[in-house]
C-alpha cells in the first residue's frame, strides 16, 4: 500500500477519507479498541506506516471475512478502498452474517 496524504490531518478530505474514518470507527466497535493504542504522535506514525492487527485478534467472534472488509477501509491508498459507503456497508453486512456462533 502506498501512502496517501489524507492520513495527515492538514490535507483535504473526500469520500475516500470518510470511508477511512468510518473504518476506524467500525474497527473500534468490533475490536473494542482503536487500531493503534499509543500516544497521539506515535499512533499517527503507525497509522501512516503500519497495518493494524485484524479486529478478530481482539474479538474471537469475528471471521477473516470481517477482517478483510475492515482492512479495505483502512488501506493507505485511497484508490484501494471502497468506492462508496454503500459498497462497504453491503460487504460488511455479508461478512458479519457469517460471524462465528
Amino acid at each position: 500500500d502506498g501512502f496517501d496524504v489524507d492520513l495527515v490531518p492538514c490535507y483535504g478530505v473526500d469520500a475516500a477519507t470518510d470511508i477511512y474514518h468510518l473504518g476506524l470507527i467500525v474497527y473500534e466497535i468490533l475490536a473494542g479498541r482503536p487500531p493503534f493504542v499509543e500516544q497521539p504522535g506515535v499512533a499517527m506514525k503507525k497509522a501512516v506506516t503500519e497495518r493494524p492487527l485484524p479486529p478478530s485478534h481482539f474479538n474471537g467472534a469475528l471471521t477473516e471475512n470481517v477482517d478483510t472488509v475492515v482492512a479495505k477501509t483502512l488501506r493507505k491508498s485511497k484508490i484501494r478502498r471502497y468506492d462508496t459507503v454503500h459498497d462497504f456497508q453491503t460487504e460488511l453486512r455479508q461478512a458479519l452474517s457469517g460471524a462465528k456462533q
